[in-house]
């Protein structure tokens, strides 16, 4: 069993691999604008170099990079999304490179020469102002235009304010004449043959990817358990939040505690009370009770855990219904406990009674409908008529010979029990106001957190896999005659 499990863990190696690259893939199409809040003033791009340094993005993608010749292989420095993407606009339509930098050099340094934190170092008069300022507005526009109807138009009007104003042409002349040569030479100069000719370029180790998995691997050792635990110097690295710039390691760890506690404890619950009636269901098939438990879990399954959840709310946590009805804290009480350094953690406890309720309920129809069938399936065996027609007692045949082949469907279970205990509910967490994982999954995605959101996904993958190849491992410890040849 030693040599099929260390298989399956070089297998884990690809798998691993083929996952980070879809989420790494998906982290690129929709990573959204990180610069947006970023105010628009002289130290802006300072700022956005700051920034792209912190999450990596003055990095190519990955490792290899296949264009089109007429495609730079420094096309990622330009950090604003909508800029580079109207450049590639541009390179699509003209191809030469060398000329439409030349045009954003242009563009750029106009529009520095006319920013109006600028005004007070170069003001020309009180009447060219306005035109300055529109100057400017018509000006920042160009750099996420693409098409020659559009550009054209911005450069008429750029035009039509300098003739208009003379001092403000004589203040701006030598960047507009700039301006207007390297736009037309865009257009008379093209190389659009170098659109069809493919290009393989080599970006070494130097790339976001690597950088993002080395990091997920803990082999850039920037935080490091050492400072925590001396004997272990080892910690994956998940980045930053988009949203606060706090390390996700700590936002995942926290959430991670509240979740691992709520959903242990729900899932050791209903195995507890499923597993027993499965059994007796199996033994008493279709008996009376067995029909009644049958049609009991699974209206239980059938009602929906937020309503349930809403329910419990209403009745036990207000003396709106009944003046005794007041028995758990109210959901809003969860941040108080957190505020409070002094809480003590049998304060949490009543905290976890109802959402746990809710977690449990709709698990027992699941669980106890699988162990059902796997010990019915059982019972029905010639070794089992065989074990009581030697007079063993009906607790001995299902506790020792039935009970070890009636769990296989149970332990199949176990492949989903450990990224669903991780991802957390999400439902759940939100109604009783639990800061798990689930909660947190939902306000990264709304806040549009992805790094957050990725990390998560990658946990889930994880899981999944080991979750599959433990519930291998408990086929061969349950049933010794498995083979993993």
């Amino acid at each position: 069993m030693l040599k099929y499990i260390f298989k399956r863990i070089l297998l884990f190696i690809p798998s691993l691999f083929i996952i980070s690259l879809f989420v790494f893939c998906l982290s690129n199409f929709v990573g959204g604008n990180i610069y947006e809040d970023i105010p628009d003033d002289q130290f802006r791009t300072e700022h956005i170099q700051r920034r792209a340094a912190k999450y990596n993005y003055d990095k190519p993608n990955f490792y290899l990079s296949f264009t089109a010749a007429a495609y730079p292989d420094t096309l990622y420095l330009v950090l604003e999304k909508d800029k580079r993407n109207t450049l590639k606009q541009l390179i699509a339509q003209y191809g030469n490179w060398s000329v439409i930098s030349s045009y954003k050099q242009a563009v750029e340094a106009f529009i520095f020469k006319v920013h109006p934190d600028n005004i007070v170092d170069h003001f020309i008069d009180s009447s060219s102002l306005d035109a300055q300022i529109e100057l400017y507005q018509n000006l920042t526009q160009l750099p996420i235009l693409y098409e020659d109807e559009d550009i054209s138009g911005r450069l008429e009007n750029i035009q039509k304010y300098c003739t208009n104003y003379p001092k403000l042409d004589s203040f701006v002349k030598q960047e507009k004449e700039n301006l207007l040569a390297s736009y037309q030479k865009i257009k008379t100069e093209s190389t659009t043959n170098k659109l069809y000719v493919p290009s393989l370029r080599w970006n070494g180790t130097r790339n976001r990817y690597h950088h993002w998995v080395t990091n997920l691997l803990g082999l850039n050792d920037q935080l490091g358990f050492k400072n925590t635990f001396p004997f272990i110097n080892w910690q994956p690295d998940f980045g930053y939040s988009l949203i606060t710039g706090k390390s996700v390691n700590k936002t995942i760890s926290d959430a991670l505690f509240w979740t691992l506690i709520l959903n242990i404890s729900a899932i050791f619950l209903a195995y507890i009370i499923a597993i027993p009636l499965g059994i007796f269901s199996a033994v008493k098939n279709k008996s009376r009770l067995d029909k009644v438990l049958t049609i009991l879990v699974f209206i239980l399954y059938s009602l929906p855990a937020f309503w349930i959840a809403i329910l419990l709310i209403s009745f036990f946590t207000t003396t709106e219904y009944c003046s005794w009805c007041d028995i758990f804290p109210s959901s809003t009480s969860f941040g108080d406990l957190l505020s409070d350094p002094s809480t003590s953690w049998w304060h949490y406890i009543p905290k976890f009674i109802l959402p746990i309720i809710c977690l449990v309920y709709p698990s027992l129809a699941i669980i106890s409908r699988q162990m059902r069938g796997g010990m019915f399936e059982v019972l029905q065996q010639d070794y089992i008529k065989t074990a009581r027609a030697k007079g063993l007692s009906e607790r001995k045949v299902i506790g020792k010979h039935a009970l070890r082949n009636g769990v296989f469907p149970i332990i199949t279970l176990l492949a989903g029990i450990f990224p669903a205990a991780v991802a957390g509910s999400v439902v759940i967490e939100r109604i009783f106001g639990i800061p798990g994982m689930g909660r947190l999954l939902l306000l990264s995605i709304d806040g549009e957190d992805w790094p957050i959101v990725y990390i998560i996904l990658m946990l889930a993958s994880v899981l999944t896999m080991v979750g599959i190849l433990l519930a291998d491992i408990l086929y061969a410890l349950v049933d010794p005659r498995v083979s993993f040849k």
